[in-house]
């Protein structure tokens, strides 16, 4: 049986409780351009590949794409 594809991952997450806190999350991340996807992906793991497609492509939340759960 395969590992599912979050074993082992455990997400962290910033509380955020001011303005500036917000304004600091928000500079961190960054849009990419589809040239910068194009690198991403091509560099990635086939392992990784998937759920960096369904993040970039259908604006699924970060927290809803480590509760899936792949069947193969």
């Amino acid at each position: 049986m395969r590992p599912h594809a979050t074993s082992g991952v455990s997400p962290s997450r910033q509380k955020i409780s001011t303005e500036a806190d917000a304004s600091a999350v928000l500079q961190r991340n960054g849009i990419c351009t589809p040239d910068e996807i194009r690198k991403i992906l091509a560099a990635t793991s086939s392992t990784l590949r998937l759920t960096l497609e369904i993040k970039a492509f259908s604006g699924v939340r970060t927290e809803e794409i480590v509760r899936l759960g792949w069947v193969t």
